[in-house]
């Protein structure tokens, strides 16, 4: 779920509201003006967009953790349509099998990113939003 308060989403509601001739709402003004103010009191030694908070010397950029977190959203919804009673470890066995062989039915989850190794695939399934209820084990999944 997209952070309402990030850096990204701040500058992008800026800029909608500019184009749609609308005001711009106080606490995005105000964290703009300040990321302004740290711009040009650094005189150069920063950019603009570690002023705003968009970037950081060493740190991700927003494009690539937004690009993940649509991954692992799609790996989390994924596995609540395709692999529902499958527990954590296993549902992320299967995930990783099918990136092996190439599975057409990851295609839209691959144009996030690479799909991760099996350790982070538990990570990210058990990080997902909503509970799984396991009924049983069973085989294999029905995909």
């Amino acid at each position: 779920m997209p952070d309402a308060a990030s850096p990204m989403n701040r500058l992008r509601r800026i800029a909608q509201a500019l184009i749609d001739g609308n005001p711009v709402c106080a606490d995005d003004a105000a964290w703009f003006v300040a990321g302004a103010i740290r711009y040009e009191a650094a005189a150069g030694t920063i950019g603009l967009d570690v002023a705003l908070g968009l970037g950081a010397p060493g740190k991700r950029g927003w494009w690539t953790v937004e690009r993940q977190q649509a991954r692992d959203a799609a790996l989390a919804a994924f596995r609540q349509e395709r692999l529902p009673d499958l527990p954590d470890t296993r549902a992320a066995e299967e995930i990783a099998r099918l990136a092996r062989r190439g599975a057409a039915v990851l295609q839209p989850i691959l144009c996030h990113g690479a799909i991760p190794d099996t350790k982070q695939l538990v990570t990210i399934l058990r990080k997902s939003a909503s509970p799984v209820h396991f009924h049983r084990e069973t085989s294999g999944p029905a995909i």
